[in-house]
């Protein structure tokens, strides 16, 4: 009798405890299950291209009767500060180093994958990173002074609303594709944002952390593709964003 008593007893206690330590444990996990859920889709795009970490590398201009040590838009920053806290979010790796075009000096190598910020003009004097890149990009559209993007499929031509004066509209692209100056087998990437202006790549970034392009089965099942994007401009900040033109890009598409 007091064996069975004693084996009850000793069941409670074994339940009880067993309890506590589930709900403690799930206590612990649930922010990380949460968060895998949540962002999930965010997770599976951006993983690979965070790690290894990348190099974020940002446009200068040079403007030297106004700045002779060359100056950067602030949607540039913008977007650097927004990558950082999205891959906060995501516990991924929000350390990454960020270069102006003209500090990667000649002889470095070009291997390891890169997050450029600006489109071919942002590299003083077409040399560097940014327009090595974009020369390569076996893009459909071209960058053409005014600014303005021009997309040789539809003979359309994209400019910003409202420039010069007050932008109420901008253009802009992203164009994800495996880094052609890597060995094929390294899996490393470059991915491009830009704008005809700053609103442009600023919010072409932003639009790469949103649910909308994360969840996209194309954006998800291909891992070269350039985006064209309408984004609207309010208050000196870019608000609703239109994906307009979606395509996927191959070695055999012409630059």
């Amino acid at each position: 009798m007091c064996l069975v008593f004693a084996s009850k007893v000793e069941l409670e206690i074994a339940t009880k405890v067993g309890t506590a330590a589930l709900l403690l444990l799930f206590g612990r996990l649930s922010p990380w299950i949460w968060s895998w859920v949540q962002y999930r889709y965010a997770k599976q795009f951006w993983r690979p291209v965070v790690r290894p970490q990348p190099t974020v590398v940002v446009g200068r201009h040079e403007l030297a009767e106004f700045e002779p040590s060359g100056l950067i838009g602030i949607g540039d920053e913008k977007a650097v500060d927004l990558l950082r806290e999205h891959f906060r979010t995501l516990h991924l790796s929000s350390n990454f180093p960020v270069r102006y075009v003209d500090e990667l000096p000649p002889g470095i190598s070009y291997d390891g994958t890169f997050l450029c910020l600006g489109g071919p003009d942002a590299s003083p004097e077409g040399k560097g990173i940014i327009a090595d890149l974009w020369r390569e990009a076996p893009t459909s559209f071209t960058w053409e002074d005014g600014p303005a993007i021009y997309d040789r499929e539809s003979s359309q031509r994209f400019r910003p609303q409202g420039f010069p004066g007050p932008v109420t509209r901008d253009y802009a692209l992203i164009v994800k594709m495996p880094n052609p100056f890597s060995q094929p087998e390294a899996k490393e990437y470059a991915l491009l944002f830009a704008g005809c202006l700053g609103f442009g790549t600023w919010g072409a970034a932003r639009f790469a952390t949103k649910a909308e392009f994360l969840k996209d089965f194309r954006v998800e099942n291909t891992d070269a593709f350039e985006c064209l994007l309408s984004i609207d401009v309010a208050n000196r900040s870019p608000v609703r964003t239109k994906l307009l033109s979606f395509r996927e890009l191959s070695p055999s598409t012409s630059a």
